[in-house]
């Protein structure tokens, strides 16, 4: 994402500006370019591009590289908006979130003002109900920490290309330093393809599996710019040329992004395809005197391009922002978002990144600028230990009210049902099923719930409909576990859910030696099955539960509310009362899961001795879902699932229904 370079490229700014565009649209939470996020593999490819031909052309106008002029342009470059970025996101952060929120969001500074934050989020522990985890406002920060990694071992690597090579840039061979930059593509290609296969999330975040990334666009620097020569092509075919070659390499990135499911993402064999792309727009430009990539010089493009670094460190928070406030997946309050991304940016680059790049603070010698920076940095970090405490507790009187109301939304959150609180659920990684078992003395017959935590919320109308002693209830459950029988790829892991798919199948076979009375199964609306998918893939699982049962019972998943219910109301009463006048509420959030719930009735429709208990009214009455309901119960935990208090105050209607269908199945016999 460095807009350095010492020979300008229009071109290059307009790839910039493709690429942030692509990640704009990506995180938009739109749906619209899914797989835009392949703009950072593109950012990769140029700033690898860039970073090389800076050393080496000042190896070949200087005679040596200075490594202190070398971090030093680095940091005039890069920190200063970063940092502006951190302190002022830090402040909309403790007025608009939560306490809970707050402090959460605030972890990762250190790492993100170090260039670590790769590090931290590679080598965080996974935890599903941390539905924070995945909207950390500085999470994009990655990216950069994988950036200035690289810059830091680059250097070193380009000085000892240079000892093995007399490197006369004039008429010397570049064969030593072609084969060297090769060599690394290729390995670290093959160790992120690995890497990947053993740990998908330490090989996303990783700086050894996105070198392969960097070194192309190095390679297509000493392949084709480091020798100063072109190729031999008659002078009036270069424009063609460079066009065809530049809207090849712009076909590949967007219509990668067009076409690619994020679903199956890995910085692995399929990132070819964009990194590839790039690389040809990159090398479009040195087959002519002027780029013949025109699109990508236009001079919005290159507008957008300019900022594109702002674009990126501002794009994240104000999404995330949007998102915890409610805004998710509403056109016009995200359209509001993307132009106030482009405001900020603007007033980033022109305010802060000139000045210090290029302006009147950028004067400094290299020596002070790294101490300077140096001593920001440990003030910095000792503000975020001990001043943000300091201001938070200026007020006792507001942080007592604060506390409260955070304590009352940490109830909220916990507020699950017995299952969680038993370490039930089985976590991402086990692939053999170790039941909970709840029964008494004398027990006659025997009910088996089997799904994930969406159909788990519903566990406690189980123990009031099938009670001990009479009953016997053994839980299965495996949080984002579909009870589809279709493999599928996880992004919380980054991987196919391999683990589900064995766990799943060892449950069932289980099920079917224990012949319960009564089954009840339930997952989540969120997977991305096709209609095809969720109707055979729901058969066939149904099919080996009703030869296990006489009884099965399907909850189809509950909808979305499009925001998160403790916190919503957290935030809301820190102004106001909770029952007062609260707009912690969505319409027409039904419409997804009536489709899935149609699938799945379609594969319940099969089966005799199988029943659909539809429950979807009772969670938003009216297509209205509503963060506490007139009773003043809450009703959502987090963003997607129900408190076990709400489904307890419903079990007088499921019990209505579920003696409904009992009723229903003795006529039909």
């Amino acid at each position: 994402m460095n807009n350095t370079s010492s020979k300008f490229r229009e071109d290059l700014q307009g790839l910039r500006a493709v690429a942030i565009w692509l990640v704009l649209m990506a995180h938009s939470g739109l749906n619209i370019l899914p797989g835009g996020f392949i703009g950072v593999d593109v950012f990769f490819v140029i700033s690898g591009y860039l970073i090389t031909s800076l050393l080496y052309r000042e190896k070949q106008q200087t005679g040596r590289i200075s490594l202190l002029r070398f971090y030093a342009k680095r940091l005039k470059r890069l920190f200063p908006a970063l940092l502006f970025m951190v302190v002022a996101v830090t402040v909309f952060i403790l007025i608009l979130l939560t306490p809970f929120e707050s402090s959460s969001q605030l972890l990762s500074i250190p790492y993100v003002l170090t260039w670590t934050s790769n590090i931290n989020f590679a080598l965080t522990e996974i935890d599903y109900f941390d539905d924070l985890a995945g909207k950390d406002m500085f999470l994009h920060t990655w990216s950069l920490g994988v950036e200035e990694q690289f810059y830091l071992i680059w250097p070193f690597i380009i000085l000892l290309l240079f000892a093995k090579n007399s490197f006369r840039m004039a008429n010397g061979s570049l064969a030593r330093d072609k084969l060297m930059v090769s060599f690394l593509l290729f390995a670290g290609f093959i160790i992120a393809y690995y890497w990947n296969e053993y740990s998908p999330q330490q090989a996303y975040y990783m700086m050894p599996t996105r070198i392969w990334q960097l070194a192309f666009g190095a390679a297509v620097y000493v392949f084709f710019s480091a020798s100063g020569e072109r190729k031999e092509i008659k002078p009036d075919y270069h424009p063609r040329l460079s066009r065809y070659v530049a809207y090849s390499g712009l076909f590949l990135v967007i219509g990668f992004a067009i076409a690619f499911n994020p679903n199956q993402y890995n910085p692995g064999l399929w990132t070819v395809i964009p990194v590839a792309g790039a690389a040809l727009i990159i090398v479009s430009g040195n087959l002519a005197s002027r780029s013949g990539a025109s699109l990508l010089s236009h001079p919005l493009l290159v507008w957008f391009g300019d900022r594109s670094y702002s674009m990126y460190l501002w794009h994240w928070p104000v999404f995330v922002l949007g998102y915890l406030i409610g805004f998710e997946g509403q056109y016009l309050p995200v359209l509001a978002m993307v132009m106030l991304v482009i405001a900020l940016s603007h007033v980033s680059y022109h305010y802060v990144e000139l000045p210090f790049w290029k302006g009147r603070f950028s004067q400094h010698t290299p020596r002070n600028y790294i101490l300077s920076t140096l001593c920001v940095l440990a003030i910095v970090l000792l503000a975020h230990d001990y001043g943000v405490d300091v201001m938070t507790k200026a007020n006792s009187v507001a942080m007592a009210e604060k506390n409260a109301i955070e304590k009352l939304s940490r109830k909220w959150r916990d507020d699950m049902p017995v299952l969680y609180r038993d370490g039930c659920d089985a976590g991402f990684e086990r692939s053999t099923p170790e039941p909970c078992v709840f029964a008494g003395d004398g027990f006659q017959k025997t009910a088996v719930f089997i799904g994930d935590s969406i159909g788990a919320q519903w566990f406690s109308f189980m123990t009031e409909l099938y009670p001990e002693p009479e009953w016997r209830i053994i839980a299965y459950t495996k949080s984002a576990c579909a009870m589809v029988d279709e493999d599928y790829y996880y992004p919380r892991i980054k991987k196919i859910y391999s683990s589900c798919t064995a766990w799943r199948n060892a449950a069932l076979n289980e099920i079917q030696q224990i012949k319960p009375d009564v089954v009840v199964t339930g997952n989540s609306i969120s997977y991305e099955f096709n209609r095809s998918q969720w109707i055979d893939g729901s058969s066939r699982v149904l099919d080996r539960l009703s030869l296990a049962s006489e009884h099965v019972i399907v909850i189809p998943g509950t909808p979305s509310p499009g925001f998160h219910g403790p916190r919503c109301l957290a935030r809301k009463s820190l102004f106001q009362d909770i029952r007062g006048n609260v707009s912690c509420e969505s319409s027409n959030k039904l419409h997804m899961a009536i489709a899935v719930e149609n699938y799945i009735q379609r594969a319940v429709d099969a089966f005799s001795n199988v029943h659909l208990l539809s429950l979807n009214d009772l969670v938003c009455p009216g297509d209205v879902c509503k963060a506490i309901n007139e009773k003043d119960v809450v009703v959502f935990r987090d963003a997607v699932h129900l408190t076990d208090s709400y489904v307890r105050m419903l079990i007088p209607e499921i019990r209505k229904r579920v003696e409904l269908i009992a009723k229903r199945k003795k006529t039909e016999r």
